[in-house]
């Protein structure tokens, strides 16, 4: 039987884990068998105790500290020595609960070994005011500092520290950190303790995505994976074939359909001056009779297309700037990863387009206002953050706010989403960081954009290991106010990277801000590029996603039938329309239940593919809050909504 203990050394000797966990008793077990020769407050005012967490009604570790610190940061928390030494080959796993009281910046966690190299890893994010679990792979902690040179493994851990990083210094914050069950573990750790979405009835609205997890009450052989796209035949619609288009590599394109002028508009980035080695070009681009009059910032670059049929594009010469005295497609100079969007909201026809973009040096975000979305007026600062990524914002309804995404660089040197908000897209909140990779997979930038009622972020993931290393994928994330995200079937690319070296999809996927919907499709727009990266050449590609495809549920094991129920939402129609993949020999079959479970109605089993079909009859029910059964074999499904 496994003893629950903090770190003990019989890890070593094979047993699956090794943990802290619940009881006063277990420290001082412990410290009598010699298995935790201590453990201490980390970092500047902090102190360790072992008290009664009020909320779980508990015992567990509490730390408490300030942000008070000489440095620019603050790491606080708690260190734990160990008797004897832990190989580490002998846990894949560390995964430990906590409760924290503010916001944190990131949590971090470094393992000391007995020749005094120090291995660490920061991950996030850090969930304020109820408990949670974090993961972390034992493969994820990259050599930090030490005598010894990195890829030293043999020596043995004896300390360990976890902390987490204040989000200021020498404010006078007061931090309160409970920690439990902290256990390095070969085995997979369980199921994450998700600080849960507001409680109560599911709100009615036009269309539910089953990947929003509220939805879903039991499921069996069941899991959410991302939908499959299909790239255009046509791609890559366009390339750089301008001269002021020097790098294209990451693009960060901005695409929204203009329904009063019928018009595909594209706002894209490039880099007119690139490494030492490459021609100055921004040295031939001067500010024509319509550019804005403020200094310039970088040789970067905002360029516009525009198209009919988003397939076939123009690059219109206008007159905000020249190259060598010539019209060009720039309308903003000197401004990192813009993002753009029409703002219908604004009842000044003067700030129908927001924009917002980071500097060159890097450092600060700002934001700007047209009318077309070509003629821009002044820059004004909005933030004080890195933003040297994909910088996007939109209004958020449901908070009757603007929100912005950025990106922050924290240490040692790990991208992170950053999101604030504002009322008027002048005044703007201290951005807060909402989504962290691991060191290996980091969060490079993340376009949201808002989709039957919930926000998806389309994540793109720099990688820095492995056969994807200097790589970027595109994955999926979910969230139902932008405050709090999910990552979605984590690991699996929405858009694939290619397989062929140097095929334009090899290198890199950059998603566009934002999908375009249409009547029978999603158009995802992308940048593509060949190497891993760098400065290199980028084209414009699109992808195309079946109607509520983002994500569906699948069955673990095809060969058996999957069921998944949902929680009960007001039967608001008089039929129930479903949206789902079913593949050769596979169906599915929808019943409605009851609260109690016993079944009110079913309909008959669907063996193609559906969009908004009608699968149940509801005419009896309307009014009712009823729960949604799913049974299927080799098929996804995607939605549901009532018809009226």
């Amino acid at each position: 039987m496994l003893k629950r203990l903090f770190f003990v050394a019989v890890l070593c000797l094979g047993l699956p884990c090794s943990s802290y966990g619940e009881n006063r008793d277990v420290w001082k077990q412990s410290f009598r068998a010699g298995e935790i020769d201590g453990w201490v407050g980390y970092g500047g005012d902090s102190v360790c105790q072992i008290v009664q967490e009020p909320t779980a009604h508990k015992n567990a570790l509490l730390t408490t500290f300030s942000d008070t610190s000489p440095d620019a940061w603050a790491h606080r928390g708690i260190r734990i020595d160990l008797k004897e030494g832990i190989s580490r080959n002998a846990f894949k796993y560390l995964h430990f609960e906590y409760r924290i009281d503010r916001p944190a910046k990131s949590f971090g966690c470094f393992l000391q070994d007995e020749e005094n190299n120090m291995w660490r890893v920061f991950f996030g994010p850090v969930r304020t005011g109820k408990w949670a679990r974090i993961a972390v792979k034992e493969s994820d902690f990259r050599f930090g500092w030490g005598e010894k040179p990195p890829g030293n493994r043999a020596a043995k851990i004896v300390r360990l520290y976890l902390f987490v990083e204040t989000p200021e210094v020498n404010t006078g914050a007061q931090f309160t950190l409970f920690v439990d069950n902290v256990t390095l573990s070969k085995d997979a750790p369980p199921a994450q303790i998700i600080e849960p979405f507001a409680a109560g009835p599911i709100a009615p609205r036009e269309r539910y995505l089953l990947l929003d997890s509220r939805l879903i009450d039991t499921t069996e052989n069941a899991r959410l994976a991302v939908g499959q796209v299909t790239k255009h035949p046509a791609n890559p619609l366009f390339g750089q074939d301008r001269p002021w288009e020097k790098a294209l590599h990451h693009m960060y394109a901005n695409v929204v359909f203009d329904k009063e002028d019928r018009l595909y508009k594209l706002w894209y980035f490039t880099t007119i001056s690139g490494p030492p080695r490459q021609v100055d070009w921004g040295e031939h681009v001067t500010p024509g009779p319509l550019a804005p009059k403020e200094k310039k910032q970088g040789n970067f670059a905002t360029l516009y297309a525009v198209s009919r049929d988003g397939i076939r594009w123009e690059k219109p010469a206008l007159d905000v700037y020249h190259y060598k005295g010539q019209p060009t497609n720039i309308v903003v100079w000197g401004t990192h990863g813009t993002g753009v969007f029409i703002d219908l909201n604004d009842s000044d026809s003067q700030r129908r387009y927001k924009r917002i973009a980071g500097r060159h040096p890097h450092g600060f975000l700002d934001a700007a206002f047209s009318a077309d979305g070509i003629h821009w007026g002044k820059r004004f600062p909005i933030a004080k953050v890195r933003g040297d990524t994909h910088n996007n914002a939109l209004w958020v309804p449901e908070l009757e706010k603007y929100v912005a995404f950025t990106r922050e660089y924290p240490p040692p040197g790990i991208r992170t989403v950053q999101r604030l908000e504002s009322e008027n897209f002048v005044n703007w909140s201290t951005p807060v960081e909402v989504l962290r990779g691991p060191i290996e997979a980091q969060t490079y930038s993340m376009p949201v954009f808002r989709y039957a009622d919930i926000y998806l972020g389309l994540i793109a993931i720099f990688h820095t290991t492995g056969d994807l290393h200097g790589r970027v994928t595109t994955e999926l994330a979910w969230s139902p106010d932008t405050k709090v995200w999910r990552r979605i079937d984590q690991g699996q690319q929405l858009i694939p990277l290619s397989e062929k070296v140097d095929d334009i999809n090899w290198g890199c996927i950059y998603a566009a801000a934002s999908p375009v919907v249409l009547k029978n499709e999603i158009r995802i727009y992308y940048s593509g590029q060949k190497k891993t990266h760098d400065w290199n050449d980028g084209w414009l590609c699109l992808a195309t996603l079946r109607l509520d495809g983002w994500a569906g549920y699948v069955p673990r094991d095809d060969s058996q039938v999957a069921v998944l129920v949902t929680d009960p939402v007001l039967c608001a129609g008089k039929t129930l329309r479903v949206t789902a993949d079913v593949r050769a020999g596979g169906s599915m079959k929808v019943s409605v239940l009851d609260k109690a479970g016993k079944v009110l109605t079913q309909g008959a089993a669907l063996t193609t593919a559906a969009t908004d079909v009608v699968a149940v009859d509801l005419s009896s029910y309307q009014g009712q809050r009823v729960h949604v059964r799913f049974e299927f074999r080799k098929t996804q499904v995607y939605s549901f909504r009532f018809g009226k």
